[in-house]
């Protein structure tokens, strides 16, 4: 956690009504402020990311993979807080159990929605913890991997979700897996990502596991706005980098080192 806290920045303390100025103009009225969360979590052993399909009876980005989040409220006391909060609601992850780990910068614009996103990556513990008042005892006495709450623990929102999709790091790490393929976010050839397919591991909010017609499956990836802060993450744990990169690094016959562990 320590390696990954360092990559990230310390999450800004702003509320969603007091943001930096807007640098794009996504339509007649200001852009909204929304936050994610990308939750890291120990699952039966194997260090993952969750994810999480819409619901195909949503208005906006319906049956796509992302992760939990949405437009802060005025009620939120910062934006950190909206991500959490939007991943209880969604995916029953309990606020208590979340150590926030930093932010990802800069925020994207969401065109779908007209919003401005903010990132935030933290580890889902299994029981209550607060970074503020606890994080110094827990880690002098905790030795070797952390342990999550397990998916059976969940309760997704099935208004809003219809599975979860815990991708796992050796799975994302994996370069000559044939389930990623380069994209470029919005088409601009200088943001170069990989996008995913994980229809395989999908998982019904009811636990029972149900692939998506298959690992081929176009109905079932990780890519757009999810995809390209997936990426971002990835590259800051030195997981993967970009395609141009791993091509460069194939051919001259170096790699790059992550670590494969949440402690």
């Amino acid at each position: 956690m320590r390696t990954i806290r360092s990559a990230l920045k310390y999450p800004p303390k702003h509320s969603p009504a007091d943001c930096p100025p807007h640098t794009v103009e996504v339509g007649a009225r200001p852009p909204s402020e929304a936050a994610i969360l990308l939750p890291l979590m120990n699952i039966q052993g194997e260090p993952c990311i969750l994810l999480s399909r819409r619901s195909e009876k949503l208005r906006v980005h319906a049956g796509e993979v992302s992760f939990p989040g949405g437009k802060a409220d005025p009620t939120d006391a910062n934006l950190a807080a909206a991500a959490m909060r939007e991943a209880e609601e969604e995916l029953g992850i309990p606020v208590e159990n979340v150590e926030l780990l930093g932010m990802l910068e800069p925020p994207e614009y969401s065109l779908g929605n007209r919003a401005r996103v903010w990132a935030f990556v933290g580890f889902v513990h299994d029981r209550p913890f607060d970074i503020l008042n606890s994080a110094t005892q827990f880690r002098s006495q905790k030795v070797g991997p952390l342990t999550s709450l397990s998916l059976s623990d969940l309760k997704p929102s099935t208004s809003e979700v219809s599975g979860l999709i815990p991708f796992p790091l050796f799975l994302l790490a994996d370069k000559e897996s044939d389930r990623r393929s380069l994209h470029f976010f919005r088409m601009d050839p200088g943001k170069p990502y990989w996008k995913y397919k994980v229809g395989d591991l999908f998982v019904n909010t009811d636990g029972t596991g149900q692939s998506i017609e298959g690992l081929r499956s176009d109905k079932c990836e990780v890519w757009g706005l999810s995809g390209w802060f997936l990426h971002r993450l990835l590259k800051r744990m030195g997981l993967t980098e970009d395609p141009v990169m791993a091509q460069i690094r194939s051919e001259t016959g170096t790699e790059t080192q992550g670590n494969l562990t949440y402690t």
